[in-house]
């Protein structure tokens, strides 16, 4: 009897039901480096789904609501919060954003999060709004700014490609991919990826060897010496290039396969690349040597460019 009374009265005193819980939470505020939390119960492990279900959950659930839905003029929000919970049996969501200014009770709301988080994840307390520059860029996601061209800052392409806090951090964690978005901005700004077809043109438009040098001459600062007369190569600013005859292709190609074990072009994600493999000499799965080259067919048709360029602005000012 005593058990069951003491029993009554815990329960009876807490006024968060069983099945009340916050079932997903999404919050991302622009302070510092990666302040957001993301929690689903389904995916989350037990040591953190208490969390969800605890009376920090539900004072949050009350501090959120009491946010007004848009708070300041449109634009870039500065924090957001959205939260799926249940409450009496009844699934609700809330979502609320914030422009240009934190609300007064943002300290509590962080202390809460952390609370719900249960050392999930701990974030940082503070008003100072992060601001997504060059530095910042360089900071935390180690942006290689080799690949820019010479009259591009990247600030610049921070401002073109409208690179944001919330685009940066927006899935709930960093954006590690952002250098390479970056690259494709300039692919899609110099009509690179025009030139990656799917596939290579069976019937090509046809050109002579000396057709071929004199275009190599003209956009390569230096040539390596050769004497094939379907293909040629040098260098521009630094990078190799080869040039070959589109249609001596197959010239190309059966030269190429008395070195490598394996060579021949793949689509790599939204590129054309070069591949090539030299094994073991006992024809073993290990490879001891290979290539990777990006490939392109030049603007007239005529010639496909094989390169270790990382820099899309070079590459153009050669292909195009």
């Amino acid at each position: 009897m005593l058990m069951s009374a003491v029993v009554m009265a815990f329960f009876g005193g807490c006024s968060y039901k069983k099945g009340d819980r916050i079932t997903n939470l999404y919050f991302i505020g622009c302070t510092d480096y990666n302040t957001v939390l993301v929690m689903d119960e389904e995916s989350i492990g037990s040591k953190w789904r208490s969390g969800l279900r605890g009376e920090a959950a539900k004072e949050l659930i009350r501090e959120v609501e009491a946010l007004p839905e848009t708070a300041g003029e449109e634009g870039d929000p500065i924090y957001i919060f959205r939260l799926t919970y249940v409450e009496d049996g009844v699934t609700k969501n809330i979502e609320r954003k914030g422009y240009h200014s934190f609300p007064e009770n943002w300290s509590k709301l962080i202390d809460l999060l952390n609370q719900v988080a249960n050392g999930y994840k701990t974030l940082i307390k503070t008003t100072d709004i992060a601001i997504v520059d060059a530095e910042y860029l360089k900071q935390y996601f180690n942006i290689d700014e080799s690949v820019l061209p010479d009259d591009t800052s990247l600030n610049e392409i921070i401002s073109e490609m409208n690179i944001t806090y919330m685009t940066l951090f927006e899935k709930g964690y960093p954006d590690s991919g952002i250098q390479y978005k970056i690259v494709d901005h300039l692919y899609e700004k110099y009509g690179l990826f025009d030139l990656q077809p799917e596939k290579l043109d069976e019937n090509p438009k046809t050109s002579s060897e000396e057709e071929m040098r004199a275009f190599a001459k003209e956009r390569l600062d230096e040539m390596y010496d050769g004497t094939a007369s379907y293909a040629c190569a040098g260098k521009y600013k630094g990078a190799n290039y080869t040039i070959i005859r589109y249609d001596e292709l197959q010239a190309y190609m059966d030269w190429e396969s008395g070195f490598w074990t394996k060579c021949g072009f793949e689509r790599v994600g939204k590129n054309l690349r070069y591949r090539a493999e030299l094994r073991d000499a006992d024809g073993g799965a290990m490879v001891t040597q290979s290539e990777d080259l990006l490939a392109f067919v030049d603007a007239s048709g005529r010639f496909i460019i094989l390169t270790d360029s990382k820099r899309p602005s070079d590459i153009a000012e050669v292909i195009q």
